[in-house]
């Protein structure tokens, strides 16, 4: 097992599927690649979350390290991290910035990836706010037409299926995810 794979950062357009958001995807995708890209040496500040993610994802040599530093580590309180001295969240709050901003230039400079996204993408009601206030006035139309439609698109699939549901039938009940991916973004990607 290697103690530190190496990071292979997909591009939007190969993380642009339809009817999920492109910057939760490479979020989601940059935080599970995470654990085993900590450094092995040194001491971290983690949150909860990341800690258990490092137990179960990290090699064994990374967390074992980790875990080791934190122990020896003068006062237990630099293991007790919130989520906003977390180191790993700090790194995936870059990811994050850097994808906006890889979608924003997508967008501006109409390459067939930026089209792709203004007629396919569903962002996620946080990625699409940040995403509007990057682009130059003259896209922020398109990127609220873009979430009007998801919006009417996605009240509709919730329509159909509270009705289906009504009359006992739950098949498709995949619409509550994306309900819940566009009103606050992939699971597991943190605040």
């Amino acid at each position: 097992m290697k103690p530190h794979a190496a990071f292979e950062r997909l591009p939007i357009a190969g993380l642009a599927v339809k009817g999920s958001c492109p910057v939760c995807g490479a979020v989601k995708y940059f935080q599970e690649s995470l654990p085993g890209n900590l450094p092995a040496k040194g001491q971290m500040r983690l949150c909860n979350f990341h800690t258990w993610l490092l137990a179960k994802l990290a090699p064994a040599e990374v967390a074992t390290s980790l875990f080791l530093n934190a122990l020896r580590a003068k006062g237990w309180d630099a293991t007790s991290s919130s989520p906003r001295s977390c180191v790993a969240c700090g790194k995936i709050h870059q990811e994050e910035a850097a994808r906006v901003k890889e979608v924003t230039k997508e967008l501006e400079t109409y390459s067939p990836t930026g089209m792709w996204l203004q007629q396919h993408a569903r962002f996620c009601l946080r990625h699409m706010h940040e995403v509007k206030q990057q682009v130059p006035a003259s896209l922020q139309k398109v990127v609220e037409e873009l979430g009007t439609r998801n919006i009417v698109e996605l009240e509709a699939e919730l329509e159909e299926f509270l009705q289906q549901a009504r009359h006992g039938n739950h098949a498709g009940g995949g619409v509550l995810g994306r309900a819940a991916e566009f009103l606050v973004a992939q699971r597991g990607i943190l605040d």
